[in-house]
């Protein structure tokens, strides 16, 4: 019998993955809908050849359509699991209408399904191409036309929820920020850095800390959000007897800034006490993975961003993008912790599709450690080592310093002189 366990760790191997740049040489194609994608032939992506607009329009009907609906529209299924579990951790089964060897041999969870008899596999698009037989893209274009029109009725429900949960919590904790002593011992710290008292409403940062310990749940529950929902969603964690919750973000104790996409919802927090990029919690991964996989700060616009500046500066916390766009640097970025291996790559794809060369600062006579973190950056780029510089920043000073007794132009001509990241590690002056 295949497991639900084991039936998520097939779908690993197989993969139904997002397609994007080729960041790794060793890293295979996305098998799942990529003729429907702009392909290069070249070792090295061309990003002004690839329409990142139809990347993102393919991936977000993938986060919006269900699997096991599309399938069920030619098979009959059966639930194989507990019915009032979350739609994510449901399985289907039902007979393959490629074989028809068993009445029970394909699997279906939210985004994939799998034969374990004939071994096809894919994503509701993959399925509705090859039973319709028709292309990919015109696959896409018909299941959009089926979202449209309400004859699928897709995962937008439970996003629209999550999205609203998540305005809310964005509220309240910027509340707490600006309302209340603690957050205001906080706002001090802000303005200490170059972060003023009108980016922080304009960009509605947030506080979270054990003082405040149940306060958002508290709040959530009051609104007419389930605790059942906060938990599954990630914002509130319980003690193993359940007697105890606290908030998700307190641990953080620290400034949040609210995770936005072009449409300005909420996606959760980030901080510089936690800039991981696995702070983006469970209920972003489950109402739309290949969205949230791509979020950077600021989140781009495609066309109109595309190939928008010569160079773009990647901020190493989400305060320093914050101070550097206050003072007027608008070609600044941030996509998370240079260093953390669950880095998703189109976090690179999203930021290099912005600029030809991204720019990181390293600090005068103080090489060597500064080397070591971006050899781990070297690792995430890949087949782009050349469009990666390095800014090199005086000793004994930081960038917000620099930017506010120097202005913006100081940056700009850092990025200006920036040298190829080979001449900082090969021990060049």
């Amino acid at each position: 019998m295949l497991t639900r366990r084991a039936f998520l760790s097939s779908m690993v191997v197989v993969g139904a993955g997002a397609s994007g740049f080729r960041f790794q040489s060793e890293s295979k194609q996305a098998r799942v809908g990529e003729a429907s994608l702009p392909q290069t032939t070249e070792p090295k992506p061309n990003p002004e050849s690839v329409d990142l607009a139809a990347i993102e329009r393919w991936e977000n009907l993938f986060d919006d359509v269900e699997c096991g609906e599309v399938i069920a529209q030619f098979v009959p299924l059966t639930l194989t699991s507990e019915a009032d579990e979350e739609p994510y951790m449901r399985v289907w089964k039902g007979p393959c209408p490629f074989c028809s060897k068993s009445e029970d041999s394909l699997s279906i969870l939210q985004s994939a399904y799998w034969c374990h008899a004939c071994g096809t596999n894919g994503t509701a698009i993959d399925f509705y191409a090859r039973i319709e037989q028709v292309s990919l893209p015109e696959a896409i274009r018909r299941l959009e036309i089926l979202l449209a029109s309400g004859q699928l009725r897709d995962r937008r429900a439970l996003q629209e929820r999550y999205w609203a949960m998540m305005e809310e919590a964005r509220r309240f904790s910027h509340h707490l920020l600006v309302d209340t002593p603690k957050g205001a011992s906080q706002c001090e710290r802000l303005a200490e850095q170059g972060i003023g008292r009108e980016t922080v409403g304009r960009r509605r940062l947030g506080f979270a800390c054990p003082a405040f310990s149940g306060a958002l749940t508290d709040h959530l529950l009051s609104y007419g959000f389930s605790l059942c929902e906060l938990v599954d969603h990630g914002l509130t964690r319980t003690s193993p007897t359940g007697a105890k919750r606290y908030d998700f973000y307190e641990t953080m104790r620290d400034v949040l800034m609210p995770i936005e996409d072009a449409q300005g919802r909420c996606w959760g927090f980030l901080s510089n006490a936690r800039p991981l990029a696995n702070v983006y919690h469970d209920g972003m991964m489950t109402v739309a993975p290949k969205r949230m996989q791509r979020l950077i700060l600021p989140p781009p616009i495609w066309q109109e961003d595309a190939r928008r500046s010569e160079r773009v500066y990647l901020a190493r916390t989400p305060n320093e993008w914050i101070m550097l766009e206050e003072h007027g640097v608008t070609n600044a970025a941030y996509i998370g912790p240079w260093t953390d291996e669950i880095l998703p790559p189109a976090r690179f794809r999203s930021v290099l599709g912005r600029a030809d060369t991204l720019c990181v600062a390293v600090w005068e006579k103080d090489r060597l450690p500064q080397a070591r973190i971006i050899e781990n950056l070297l690792e995430r780029m890949s087949a782009c080592l050349d469009r990666l510089k390095v800014c090199r920043v005086p000793v004994g000073t930081t960038l917000s310093e620099l930017v506010r007794t120097q202005g913006a132009a100081r940056i700009y001509s850092m990025m200006e002189a920036s040298v190829p990241v080979s001449r900082l590690l090969l021990g060049d002056q």
